[in-house]
């Protein structure tokens, strides 16, 4: 039983030494919070679009993130049986733009749309590719919620995780 207690207090320093040694990721400190909102005006029959779906809007934001987008959706499906209104629901699939002063960033734009309730959802990444001046090679997650009301989509979700190189 003691070879088992030392065998295993031993196991335990190994593993924690090397958590304190392991090094950071690269980019951990330039990294930031990231909780912004936007209000957007659909544009039905926008030919930039291969679904004919835009949108134009406005966004307010931390860490620069103010001034105007612009979404092209270029896929949509019919959503998952598993949602709240299966027979309402549709994914989506687009590219977000967001022009600030300091450059722009653009973002891959995956989610839900429940057309019964409004009620919209979305999982993004930012593209680093196509994001430009201070957003150029930036990368991140974007969790985003909001509602289609009075004709306008308010997203009144963003949070996520902006890193810039």
């Amino acid at each position: 039983m003691r070879t088992f207690t030392v065998s295993m207090r031993l196991v335990a320093f190994t593993f924690t030494a090397g958590l304190l040694v392991m090094p950071a990721p690269a980019d951990a400190g330039q990294c930031k919070k990231v909780h912004a909102e936007i209000v957007a005006d659909p544009i039905f029959g926008c030919a930039s679009s291969p679904i004919g779906l835009c949108t134009v809007g406005v966004i307010a934001g931390n860490h620069g993130l103010k001034g105007a987008t612009f979404f092209t959706g270029d896929s949509m499906a019919a959503g998952p049986a598993t949602a709240p209104n299966p027979e309402w629901t549709i994914s989506y699939s687009g590219s977000l733009v967001v022009s600030t002063p300091r450059g722009a960033l653009t973002i891959r734009d995956n989610g839900l749309f429940d057309q019964l309730t409004g009620l919209f959802s979305s999982f993004a990444v930012v593209d680093p590719l196509n994001s430009s001046g201070d957003y150029a090679g930036a990368t991140g997650t974007l969790f985003i919620g909001g509602k289609f009301v009075d004709g306008q989509f308010v997203t009144t979700m963003i949070e996520g995780e902006l890193c810039r190189p």
